[in-house]
């Protein structure tokens, strides 16, 4: 065999070589990637509209109830307020005015009331007096009566026995006639008696309803006079709630962290907001998503991703969290999803308002499935249903 030979048959050799190499490499990159299209996995992430940190108590605005000139104001960005601070005072100097007159009002009527009572209770006294007398006089009259009574009775009987004397001639006519005049005389005295006791008792009843009568007008006055005074307290409570309105207090403990800028002398409309009060406390993400993607995939527990605007997720990296609870009922045509952070990031300090995206994985799957999925979706005209990463 010649040189010429052996080289032509040596090329040959190595071109069947190159081409079974090529061979077998694609055989073995189709087999690989056959082994991932059906035994490897790729997640499905639902991608937020918008998402956003918050506290767990909801921010607290502060409004005005009420329109009026400041005559105080400690708005300022950033200051830590207790529950009960005054943020803003408004002018309540004419109804504080006229609270303090009808104090005045409120003290000379009590004086009064305490001079009626004092007067109530005299006339209580008398009227005790007065009864007593009564019945005082009541028994007298009974006993004059009682008295000229039993003596009629003796004069009748003196009579009866002058007359039977007469009869037998015993005693003189003159005597049996003075006889029979003094029982008439007794009885007319029994009589007159009788009637001054009515009369006496008439006027002791008469002055004793005199006295329950200005008994019943003294109460009367004390009525009315009570009366006036609580109305003055009612107007005084009233008073002191609209001075209580014009004082405007931090409904909450916080941080002011929106303010509006307020000044002395300024007039203030009634449900102006003035302030918002970020109350310290643990943070939770709220985010919002498309209903086609979300209802039906998001769930409590699922695994989410974090990215903020104000830090670059190449730069900064992201923050870890978890789904906690997801809206039945869309709001504003967006599901609401609540997230609480499980790890968070040194490089990110996480604050009330840090606003961002998020993405949940909604789902694990193989790539064949998914394959078929887009497949599917192309054949169909189905919008997106997610953003995938393997």
């Amino acid at each position: 065999m010649t040189h010429f030979s052996r080289t032509r048959h040596f090329i040959r050799y190595q071109g069947v070589r190159q081409r079974l190499g090529v061979v077998v490499a694609l055989l073995t990159l189709f087999g690989a990637w056959a082994a991932w299209l059906f035994r490897g996995t790729m997640a499905l992430h639902v991608v937020s509209e918008s998402a956003r940190i918050e506290v767990q108590d909801l921010p607290v605005q502060v409004q005005v109830p009420i329109e009026g000139q400041v005559s105080e104001a400690n708005v300022q960005l950033g200051r830590y307020v207790e529950r009960g601070d005054v943020i803003v005072q408004l002018d309540a100097t004419s109804l504080r005015l006229r609270r303090d007159e009808l104090q005045v009002a409120i003290r000379t009527g009590a004086m009064a009331l305490d001079a009626l009572r004092a007067e109530f209770d005299a006339e209580q006294r008398v009227r005790g007096a007065v009864a007593q007398m009564a019945r005082q006089t009541t028994r007298t009259a009974k006993a004059r009566v009682s008295l000229d009574e039993k003596a009629l009775q003796f004069k009748e009987k003196e009579s009866q026995i002058d007359a039977k004397l007469h009869q037998e001639t015993l005693i003189s006519s003159l005597d049996a006639l003075r006889s029979a005049a003094d029982a008439e005389t007794q009885r007319a005295r029994v009589l007159a008696t009788s009637a001054q006791a009515a009369l006496d008792a008439a006027a002791t009843t008469t002055s004793l309803r005199e006295r329950e009568a200005r008994l019943a007008a003294v109460q009367l006055n004390i009525a009315q006079a009570q009366a006036e005074v609580e109305k003055w307290q009612a107007q005084v409570h009233t008073l002191d709630h609209e001075i209580a309105r014009r004082t405007v207090r931090a409904p909450v403990a916080g941080v002011l962290a929106d303010v509006m800028t307020v000044s002395v002398g300024m007039t203030l409309t009634s449900d102006e907001r003035v302030a918002t009060i970020v109350s310290p406390g643990a943070l939770r993400v709220v985010a919002s998503f498309s209903p086609q993607q979300s209802v039906g995939r998001l769930r409590p527990g699922q695994k989410a991703t974090l990215r903020f605007d104000s830090y670059p997720w190449a730069q900064f990296g992201t923050v870890s969290a978890t789904t906690t609870a997801i809206a039945l009922e869309p709001r504003d045509g967006l599901i609401r999803a609540e997230l609480s952070i499980v790890a968070p990031n040194p490089a990110i300090p996480l604050e009330h308002g840090l606003t961002g995206s998020c993405e949940v994985e909604v789902e694990v799957t193989t790539p064949l499935k998914m394959l078929l999925r887009s497949v599917a979706r192309s054949v169909t005209g189905t919008p997106d249903d997610g953003r995938i990463t393997t």
